[in-house]
């Protein structure tokens, strides 16, 4: 993921950042933004002391600066920590729209693997529990590792939380 061309102390004069709402709210344009009086003073009518950017279909909240969409937890990230982030940065109440500080956390794709949110395909109820239509039975599988069959759903579900925590999984996992 490659990060922008401006820097966090450039961001700083862009934007302002609410820690405990994770808003982000657009400053007056800084001079070296746009050449022309015209640009700044258009950018100062539109946008200065209102909220930046939108949310995409997915959720996420983005903003636009110079023609280029950057994500706004990234842009967040970035701006706290003085230094783009390196990684990927996790929603841990898996709400992609949620960017207070307390709900970032900078982590590698594999451990932001290991906080995803309950499949919509989920039938069971619980992450890693699925019903085996030949045996009769619920299966529980963690990680593409078979943990057995259950007669019934509570214990498949118990093996299936057991073999997370074992394994590093977020306690959000699945939620």
């Amino acid at each position: 993921m490659k990060n922008p061309d401006l820097t966090p102390d450039e961001l700083r004069e862009i934007f302002t950042y609410e820690p405990d709402t994770g808003k982000l709210f657009w400053n007056k344009c800084p001079s070296w933004l746009y050449e022309t009086d015209f640009a700044r003073n258009r950018y100062n009518t539109l946008f200065a002391g209102k909220e930046a950017g939108g949310v995409k279909n997915n959720g996420y909240k983005n903003v636009m600066i110079n023609k280029r969409k950057l994500l706004s937890h990234r842009v967040i990230w970035a701006m706290v920590n003085n230094k783009w982030p390196d990684f990927e940065i996790d929603h841990i109440n898996h709400n992609p729209s949620d960017n207070r500080l307390l709900n970032l956390r900078m982590v590698t794709r594999q451990e932001n693997q290991k906080n995803r949110s309950k499949s919509k395909n989920n039938i069971s109820g619980h992450t890693g529990v699925y019903f085996n239509q030949n045996a009769k039975k619920w299966e529980a599988r963690v990680k593409n590792k078979y943990l057995g069959c259950y007669d019934n759903l509570e214990d498949a579900a118990e093996a299936a939380k057991l073999a997370r925590t074992e394994h590093n999984f977020h306690p959000n996992h699945g939620e």
